[in-house]
């Protein structure tokens, strides 16, 4: 069953916001997230979220870990996130899958957020930057999701004549195969408004998506 959001709009926050995210306690983290679901993004307090993280990652190194407030905030954006239309009608393993790659891709970016660089742009929102990595990492299962699923239906279809090719000819069937499934998938994609562009940046290595992230100036999503 789908969870249903707050439709309060005037939830507050009536405590004093920790200093630290590591701080919180589970009732403050409780009304952050509904406050947030309910619509109310904080971009204050998730910008000092995400400043604290940097900092922290500094210097401890880039293994150390969110804070539980960031947490609440990731899975926030990325709940959000599913309930677009591009992909509500997906099945819930597809979903996980994207929330699985959302929350390893969020917990390894999230640090390079450069609020000074921000500030220069158009979108000054720091919850646009977790939007556009979630964004990202939902094309990335996407691709992998259907790419597995071509393979798995090529070698059921040509599992009996795999190695029985008797001629140029009946290689070529198989190579059109192949290009089929390849018009098909830039078919889903246009469908669902994937840009060419967003296909590059869908499947850049984990290293390069953090460069190019902090390279962006993030009037594009």
């Amino acid at each position: 069953m789908e969870k249903v959001e707050p439709t309060n709009a005037e939830i507050t926050l009536d405590f004093e916001i920790p200093e630290s995210g590591y701080s919180w306690t589970i009732d403050q983290l409780k009304a952050f997230d509904a406050r947030m679901r309910s619509g109310k993004i904080d971009k204050e307090i998730l910008t000092k979220l995400l400043v604290e993280l940097k900092d922290m990652r500094k210097k401890y190194g880039t293994d150390y870990p969110v804070s539980e407030a960031l947490g609440y905030v990731f899975n926030v954006v990325i709940d959000k996130n599913l309930g677009n239309q591009k992909w509500r009608g997906y099945t819930p393993d597809w979903k996980q899958e994207m929330r699985d790659r959302a929350i390893e891709l969020l917990i390894k970016h999230s640090h390079n957020f450069d609020p000074v660089k921000m500030q220069t742009t158009k979108n000054v929102d720091p919850y646009y930057y977790l939007a556009k990595i979630t964004f990202c990492a939902f094309i990335q299962a996407h691709n992998k999701l259907v790419a597995r699923s071509k393979k798995i239906k090529f070698v059921a279809l040509n599992e009996g004549t795999m190695n029985n090719y008797s001629s140029i000819d009946e290689f070529a069937i198989d190579a059109n195969k192949k290009i089929d499934e390849e018009e098909k998938q830039q078919k889903e994609n246009a469908e669902l408004g994937i840009t060419p562009d967003e296909e590059d940046f869908a499947s850049m290595p984990v290293d390069d998506l953090a460069k190019q992230l902090n390279d962006d100036d993030y009037t594009n999503g």
